[in-house]
């Protein structure tokens, strides 16, 4: 039979978790079982590859100021920050304990982003296995106060950062994220704008966006006007309809002000500020852009449309129509 050796190196030429768990994957293995020390274990779980954990307890004391622990590494300042297991066995193997606990899934709530740009990201790789994979991108300013489970919006699409590096982040990307935004086409080296989920006594800059992409755009046309560039973008009628003059849009993950709108698509108007600290006008016409709805008028039409439904249901009765 013999042994393979399999190579998955990051950027530092240190062993990527997350791409080897891929690797092992695509080959037909679903589960392994990890057998290392502090540091490893500590790798493991902050990869976010670990799904249950097994722990011996013996009776015996050991001590010592400098003594090893199961995990080490920088370790957590604040209980909330501590990885939460949930027990789902204890029994007693000879004179031992064994403990096993389930890897409780982080409780992330609400996310809301603002749609202002904290920092330009550059996408490491992305890779796919059919039609999901996982998204690793180079950033620094989004790291700070970040830990596996947070939630970070890239190009305006919420993903969930499933490990961190020192200079950056990696993230599964579903199948249903691929279809509906751009997030596909992007490559090695491809700039990305990325922002943190809004803190709870956070600034809110920008309007309310959820991170979740309803279609995407074609740009058609960049115009310069003094200071400003005029992006002109053309999309989809499902994505139109809930776009108005001096409403607010999401592309690709900017807070901006819709300023025209035509039968086809819409244009907005980009300030100098925007333009250094965001993507956009690096982009050019025919390049796709993530778009989302303001989220405000998705609910305002979804009511109005069911108390429509209901009022002609209400009138149909009363007529004695069915």
């Amino acid at each position: 039979m013999g042994v393979e050796t399999i190579y998955c190196p990051d950027e530092k030429n240190q062993i990527d978790l997350k791409k080897l768990m891929a690797d092992l994957g695509n080959r037909g293995i679903d589960s392994i079982l990890l057998e290392g020390g502090g540091t490893l274990n500590d790798s493991a779980l902050r990869a976010g590859i670990v799904k249950e954990v097994q722990a011996f307890v013996a009776p015996k004391l050991f001590g010592g100021v400098a003594g090893k622990t199961p995990v080490e590494g920088i370790g957590v300042e604040l209980p909330s920050e501590a990885v939460e297991l949930k027990y789902t066995d204890i029994c007693q193997i000879g004179e031992d304990i064994r403990i096993k606990c389930q890897v409780c899934d982080k409780k992330t709530g609400g996310i809301m982003f603002t749609g202002i740009v904290e920092e330009k990201g550059k996408v490491r790789y992305i890779q796919l296995t059919g039609e999901s994979g996982i998204l690793a991108v180079k950033a620094r300013k989004v790291l700070e106060g970040t830990r596996i489970g947070d939630s970070i919006a890239v190009n305006g699409v919420c993903l969930t950062v499933t490990s961190i590096q020192p200079d950056g982040f990696t993230a599964d990307v579903m199948a249903e994220t691929i279809r509906r935004s751009s997030l596909g086409s992007c490559k090695a080296g491809s700039q990305v704008n990325l922002e943190r989920a809004m803190a709870a006594d956070g600034r809110f800059g920008g309007h309310i966006v959820s991170g979740h992409i309803d279609g995407t755009g074609v740009i058609r046309s960049m115009l310069r006007e003094e200071n400003a560039i005029w992006v002109s973008i053309e999309t989809s009628p499902q994505i139109l309809h809930l776009i108005v003059e001096k409403g607010s849009v999401c592309i690709d993950g900017i807070s901006l002000t819709i300023a025209r709108v035509d039968e086809a698509g819409f244009q907005v108007s980009v300030i100098p500020h925007t333009g250094e600290e965001t993507t956009l006008l690096e982009k050019v016409p025919g390049d796709l852009v993530n778009l989302e709805n303001d989220v405000i008028g998705k609910y305002v039409e979804k009511l109005l449309g069911i108390r429509k439904t209901k009022k002609r249901k209400r009138i149909r009765n009363y007529d004695g129509v069915s």
